[in-house]
């Protein structure tokens, strides 16, 4: 679980901070 916070992290930079959630979710998932 770890993991997904740290590439929600990495993505948010990448996306915007609406796309960064989704990402984030996915990754807990």
């Amino acid at each position: 679980r770890n993991l997904g916070f740290q590439n929600g992290g990495k993505r948010k930079n990448y996306y915007g901070e609406g796309e960064d959630a989704l990402v984030m979710w996915v990754n807990l998932k």
